[in-house]
Order: C-alpha cells, then sequence, then structure tokens
C-alpha cells in the first residue's frame, strides 16, 4: 500500500525492516514513498537510513517491561540505569501519541502491564508484582490458572479438535530466463537469529562466521565455480 501511494505514514520501533525483511528493494521502495517515516531505535539501522525523524531508544538496561517469547513466558526487565536519550521507551511513545492529539496518561510502565491485563483474557492474572515474585509467567494467566500454564494443550487442544487446512500451491511468479538463469533465495541457519543483527554481535559466529552461498553441484560445474570459490551476484 505504501509503495501504491495510499499509506502515508510509519512509526517503526526496535524493528530493521529494510534489513530483515524478505523483497529489500520493495521494502525500501516502499519506505521511500511515504510522507513521513519515524524510526526509533538504539542504532542508526538501515531503516533509518529512510527515516524523517529518528527517535532514540532505551535498551533493556535503561527501561522497565517485559519480553514475551514463543514458549509463552512472559519475562520482567527492570531499569537499572538512566536512560541516555533521558526518557525509556514507553514515555516516548506516550508523548508522541499526545503530540498527534491522543492523551495516554502513564505514569510507569507497569500501568500498561495492568491496561494489557485488564484488556487481554490470557493476560489477566499478569503483573509487575506477580512477575518479581514468580520470576517469569506463561499465559494463560488467569483466575483458573493464576500462577501460568507451563502446558498448554495436554489432552486437547483449547479450541477442542485440531483443525487442519489445506493449502493450495501458489508456483512463484519469477521466472528464469536468458538474462537470469538462476532464482536467488534467501534461508535460516541454525547458528544466527534471522539476519544476525543481534546474534553476529555474539560468539555465534564460532559456528557461523560469514555467509556463504549454496549452488546446485550441476550449476556450479556449469559456471565452472568450485568450493569456495568467490562469486558475484548482479
Amino acid at each position: 500500500l505504501a509503495a501504491e501511494g495510499s499509506f502515508k505514514g510509519l512509526y517503526c520501533v526496535g524493528e530493521d525492516i529494510a534489513q530483515s525483511d524478505p523483497d529489500t528493494q520493495h521494502v525500501t521502495h516502499a519506505l521511500e514513498s511515504m510522507e513521513c517515516v519515524i524510526v526509533q531505535d538504539l542504532f542508526l539501522n538501515e531503516t533509518a537510513m529512510y527515516a524523517h525523524v529518528f527517535f532514540p531508544g532505551a535498551s533493556f538496561l535503561e527501561k522497565s517491561g517485559t519480553f514475551t517469547n514463543a514458549e509463552r513466558r512472559i519475562s520482567p526487565v527492570r531499569r537499572v540505569m538512566s536512560p541516555k536519550n533521558g526518557m525509556e521507551d514507553w514515555e516516548i511513545t506516550t508523548k508522541f501519541s499526545k503530540a498527534l492529539g491522543y492523551e495516554m496518561n502513564y505514569t510507569h510502565a507497569s500501568e500498561i502491564m495492568d491496561e494489557i491485563a485488564a484488556l487481554t483474557p490470557t493476560f489477566k492474572g499478569v503483573s509487575f508484582e506477580k512477575l518479581d515474585e514468580l520470576g517469569s509467567i506463561q499465559w494463560p494467566c488467569n483466575d483458573e490458572a493464576p500462577e501460568g500454564t507451563p502446558t498448554m494443550h495436554i489432552d486437547a487442544f483449547v479450541r477442542g479438535k485440531g483443525k487442519f487446512f489445506v493449502t493450495q500451491y501458489v508456483p512463484t511468479t519469477e521466472k528464469v530466463n536468458a538474462k537470469y538463469p538462476l532464482i536467488l533465495t534467501t534461508g535460516r541457519i541454525l547458528s544466527q537469529y534471522n539476519v544476525g543483527a543481534q546474534t553476529r554481535r555474539t560468539h555465534n559466529v564460532v559456528w557461523h562466521q560469514e555467509d556463504v552461498i549454496e549452488i546446485h553441484p550441476h550449476d556450479a560445474e556449469e559456471r565452472g565455480i568450485q568450493e569456495g570459490d568467490w562469486v558475484g551476484i548482479t
């Protein structure tokens, strides 16, 4: 929609879409097409290069809140130092919201968690106090499971029986031709998370020091490519 001109603005917090989303050219074209792109992050990442406004974010040491992972585990983070930028992330968002005309009158991050608990049935029993007491909680956390739910599905799914969907095969619209004889696609590796924006700064490089191109032996032989060769992609 942004590339078509009908999506005018974006407020991007803690996500480097120009780096991590697929079809980079489409993403950057969409970012360039918008009238206002605001990026809030710790670093001037790739997406920030397309921003009209940049808000410096706060690190996990500079703010209080929670992280929820794919295990449904809600873990607390607690501020241990004042934000170098002067504000925690939620404070930046509330000030921005007020500037746009929508009042947000929180005085502490715990009040935001209280609102989430009031509006989300699976988070009904979650609070900063309970998280500090238990260390972490796996949702659902409510009257039926006041300390959370370590195992969600035991004898049956919450919805009853599992529901299966048949998906139809959709062939790619990208076709090889004389000018573009190969199709390049991206994948994942075990030792790096997504594009490695976070994990490449860790000791994970012991297992995966650099990116490599994987090519079918027949395609490599036709092009005279040997194991370990450098190749150019255009």
